[in-house]
């Protein structure tokens, strides 16, 4: 009778529980890379496209302004005949897939996606565009005025002579053409950079070029 309960008490032993922990442990990591996987379909090429599909639309990261992106398709444009012939000659791999663009609402970056495929995929940024600039400010629309001195005379903003609000300036993080007002504006403090501004597109700093045109 001592030898049985002896037998029973050996059950409850640790090495008895190796076998079913092993299993346990198999399940959990199976679970936690079929997860892993089923949250990279969303994205086109792995990480490199960095294009989601959300219940609102594609949600996608800017790469000049860095703002997040939800758009849908409705919204994206296709490109011209032109625009298409500059993309595939940058990028010969995109031949014959069909080519739309969006353009950033924070800082008229136009990025180009590719379809053919569960969502659009990134292909690149400004491709057959150049950032768009122009006699006005991209933040207020107002118009801006050339400084009154030679462009290279004052290489930073705090050495002009009483500068006026509405001369050009351009942001040296994702190229915007903004009136010196708007900087201004979007900037609590100055920094300690030479009078540098904060760009009111990207919100990043510095502004700190004056823009002619």
């Amino acid at each position: 009778m001592g030898e049985r309960h002896k037998g029973i008490a050996l059950v409850g032993t640790p090495d008895a529980w190796v076998i079913p922990l092993t299993v346990l442990a198999g399940v959990v990591s199976a679970a936690v890379a079929i997860g892993f996987a089923l949250r990279l379909r969303g994205r086109v090429g792995g990480s490199s496209s960095g294009v989601f599909k959300t219940a609102e639309g594609y949600r996608f990261t800017c790469t000049i302004c860095h703002r997040e992106l939800v758009f849908r398709e409705d919204m994206m444009a296709s490109l011209s005949a032109a625009e298409m012939g500059l993309v595939v000659r940058s990028l010969p791999d995109v031949r014959g897939r069909p080519l739309v663009e969006y353009v950033c609402p924070h800082c008229d970056a136009d990025h180009c996606f590719a379809g053919g495929g569960p969502v659009p995929e990134w292909v690149g940024v400004n491709l057959y565009s150049p950032q768009k600039t122009g006699a006005n400010c991209m933040e207020c629309r107002k118009p801006l005025a050339n400084p009154p001195w030679e462009p290279g005379r004052y290489s930073r903003l705090d050495e002009a002579p009483e500068p006026s609000p509405d001369l050009g300036v351009v942001c040296s993080r994702c190229g915007a053409v903004v009136c010196l007002g708007c900087a201004t504006a979007a900037t609590r403090a100055q920094t300690q950079e030479g009078g540098a501004l904060k760009c009111p597109r990207c919100f990043r700093y510095s502004v700190a070029t004056w823009y002619f045109h």
